[in-house]
């Protein structure tokens, strides 16, 4: 094959992995099916996903339990799905390990253990958190046994930054995901990215135990969007290298 038509190739290659990586930087367009699982609840597509969640921390590990409240697309309005909140729930469990200092100090979480739960006919109910005590209240006999595990993930890359001296609660972070249950999840799977910023007015802190750790009861809200794995970036490398090694043999 002749250098010219290689060079032709390659920034083919080029330009759709870049038009790709450029499309996709609003998140990638994913498909959930809750039928799939035996809920009452409508296929939709969405690509964002907004969550109000509840968190407690003690300085090192942090849990949280995050309600989906609705979704959007291509950056539309936000919508919620058919049965959402009514025949069927939706929520993210997590725990965050990290790493402190003293008050007034920033706790950086460098690992994520993540679960996306259903909860078949929406009985969990709200969030109780005190010092000693971190769960859905029920409003059922089964409590969360009968809850639903749709996908799993951990921490890629970034982290959740806790800010006890200011309030505030800050992140932009990557997970894997891993669907759990067969036929729920359709395309966007690999990787989810978690953006969440809060003002010092949406956080309230009481004392949790005798080392002065922090207990934040209040709701926020996290951004999450699905991502493009590597394999893009990694096939434009690839492109670009090889231009650079025909540059250098026409050299």
């Amino acid at each position: 094959m002749r250098a010219s038509t290689i060079r032709k190739t390659l920034l083919s290659v080029a330009f759709v992995s870049c038009w790709h990586a450029t499309a996709s930087a609003g998140g990638v367009p994913f498909t959930w099916d809750p039928s799939a699982v035996g809920l009452p609840g409508s296929a939709f597509t969405a690509d964002t996903i907004n969550v109000e969640g509840y968190v407690r921390d003690d300085g090192i590990t942090s849990n949280r339990l995050e309600l989906i409240t609705g979704f959007s697309l291509n950056g539309g309005a936000a919508f919620t799905p058919t049965g959402l909140g009514s025949t069927y729930g939706l929520y993210f469990e997590a725990v965050d390990h990290g790493i402190g200092g003293p008050p007034p100090h920033i706790l950086t979480f460098t690992s994520v253990d993540w679960t996306l739960k259903a909860d078949p006919g929406n009985h969990n109910g709200a969030v109780i958190s005190t010092p000693t005590d971190f769960r859905f209240t029920n409003t059922e006999s089964t409590g969360e046994a009968d809850d639903i595990v749709l996908a799993a993930g951990s921490l890629v890359k970034g982290g959740l930054f806790l800010d006890l001296a200011a309030g505030i609660l800050i992140g932009d972070q990557v997970d894997t995901f891993v669907p759990g249950a067969s036929g729920f999840s359709q395309g966007g799977s690999g990787l989810v990215r978690v953006f969440a910023s809060n003002p010092a007015s949406l956080l309230t802190f009481t004392p949790g135990g005798p080392t002065g750790s922090i207990t934040n009861f209040n709701g926020f809200v996290e951004t999450y969007q699905f991502v493009p794995e590597p394999a893009s970036l990694a096939l434009l490398g690839t492109a670009l290298g090889g231009l650079a090694m025909i540059r250098r043999r026409k050299a």
